[in-house]
């Protein structure tokens, strides 16, 4: 399981092509050898590159093969650490039924270990987006940030800061950015700050410096939705040369 370990860490790090390749390489590793445990999670590891990458149906498509997995043996800790993954790509999809789903079998699952608070938080923000209710995403996005404030889990604060300014909430990003330690964090952390500080700013180099580091990682979903804010951006201060060509990026 140190493998799993790794990959997780190598895609919080923005290391993801290095980290899907690992998770790949265990989970067949794993189905070869009849390594149940191993199995199980290297698909759940590989649900989280995939969301990571921006590819959600991919992600759900491993997340429920993981949680199943960890339903049979009763694992309660990973078995709800999937639903969360299942719960943020179907929300992020607008998949309201099944996120719903996802999240309420979760809350029924009790362990000891709450390695995944932060991202329940996530879970609960954008099940709240896609069901219409933003306030609610930017509080359930807030408690996410001082909890990974709270245990010094600085990758998940820069991706729960980032959501906030996705959500469009860049006053409470940059409120959220201020707790971050000095350091690197990884090269998709840094985008996401970039990101952060561009749109704060109104700064459009910056923007496009952000989307291009995103799409330099494989962190396809973040690159895209830079370039096509940035597209507006430019459309808006009358530069429709410079918006046609973000929005060919961005469906690049």
């Amino acid at each position: 399981l140190l493998y799993v370990a790794e990959a997780l860490a190598l895609a919080c790090l923005g290391r993801l092509e290095e980290g899907a390749a690992l998770a790949a390489a265990g989970y067949e590793r794993a189905l070869i050898s009849d390594d149940a445990a191993g199995w199980a999670f290297f698909a759940q590891a590989r649900g989280l590159v995939a969301l990571e990458q921006g590819r959600l149906g991919e992600a759900i498509r491993w997340w429920t093969e993981a949680s199943g997995l960890f339903r049979v043996v009763n694992h309660h800790g990973p078995w709800g650490w999937s639903l969360l993954g299942l719960t943020l790509a179907h929300a992020m999809q607008g998949e309201v039924g099944a996120a719903d789903a996802a999240l309420s079998e979760e809350a029924n699952l009790d362990h000891p270990a709450d390695f995944h608070g932060v991202n329940r938080h996530r879970a609960r923000a954008w099940l709240a987006v896609a069901k219409g209710h933003p306030a609610d995403a930017r509080a359930h996005l807030e408690c996410g940030v001082d909890l990974a404030g709270e245990r010094g889990e600085w990758p998940m604060l820069t991706t729960a800061m980032h959501d906030l300014a996705r959500l469009g909430h860049v006053d409470a990003a940059v409120a959220a950015s201020a707790r971050l330690p000095e350091g690197d964090l990884g090269s998709i952390a840094a985008a996401r700050a970039q990101h952060v500080v561009g749109l704060a700013a109104g700064d459009l180099a910056a923007i496009g410096a952000a989307a291009d580091a995103f799409g330099e990682v494989g962190a396809d979903l973040l690159a895209a939705e830079a370039a096509f804010g940035l597209a507006a951006d430019h459309r808006r201060r009358g530069s429709p040369r410079e918006a046609t060509a973000w929005t060919r990026k961005a469906a690049e």
